[in-house]
């Protein structure tokens, strides 16, 4: 493994881990309930054969008519849910190309009861959307070939201003492509990348291209983009 000079590798790769084991296990409790969630309750610690500790309770987050097939998600600050989401469908590489047919679903509680009452399609038309993170007002998206930047401007939960921070991951239909992104406690973000090359130019104009894996970072203007290891 080849890790960044700019920084401790080791140290860092320690407290990134401590800080995004939890949200990823609160997402992974979300959407074990929301795959759930139309299956009948069969007791506060046991929905369905999903059972929980003692002291513990799942509930139902979501009726199943508000939602798809959720495959990531990603709180923001006042605990709205993007889900992820795919049609159930199968889709070629070149159709997901010509025609991007996934989208990001906004889930919000609006009556403060711990239940998702209203789904609104945040961003449609877009590949294969392999994780998301909300950070200072906006949504960042892996969909390959691109990393998106995606921000709400009037507060209806649509995305109305959609920029291409970053391009030039291959994308592949069966998911083995580009992921992410997580946002570092060092303010950077952090994605995933498979083996299905990349061919990038960085905003300071700088030509990256290859085969082999790789994790990114990048600032969140999408600035200084540099692979942490490969």
């Amino acid at each position: 493994m080849m890790c960044s000079t700019k920084m401790t590798g080791s140290n860092f790769i320690k407290r990134m881990s401590i800080s995004l084991w939890k949200p990823a296990l609160a997402g992974l409790l979300v959407i074990a309930s929301l795959a759930g969630c139309n299956l009948r309750h069969e007791g506060a610690r046991d929905l369905h054969g999903i059972q929980v500790p003692e002291g513990f309770t799942i509930e139902e987050a979501v009726d199943p008519s508000l939602i798809s097939y959720p495959m990531f998600a990603s709180f923001d600050n006042s605990g709205r849910l993007f889900l992820c989401e795919s049609t159930g469908e199968t889709f070629s590489t070149e159709e997901h190309l010509q025609k991007p047919p996934y989208h990001i679903r906004l889930l919000e509680d609006t009556d403060g009861d711990g239940v998702f009452d209203k789904s609104t399609i945040f961003a449609d038309s877009l590949t294969y959307p392999k994780g998301a993170v909300f950070y200072q007002g906006s949504l960042y998206v892996a969909s390959a070939p691109e990393l998106w930047k995606l921000t709400d401007t009037d507060g209806d939960g649509v995305a109305d201003k959609r920029e291409v921070l970053l391009k030039g991951w291959v994308l592949h239909a069966n998911a083995a492509a580009f992921g992410g992104p997580f946002m570092g406690p060092d303010g950077w973000l952090y994605m995933t990348d498979a083996r299905r090359s990349f061919d990038i130019t960085t905003k300071e104009g700088v030509e990256l291209k290859g085969k082999s894996t790789r994790i990114w970072r990048c600032r969140p203007d999408g600035s200084d983009l540099e692979p942490f290891c490969s």
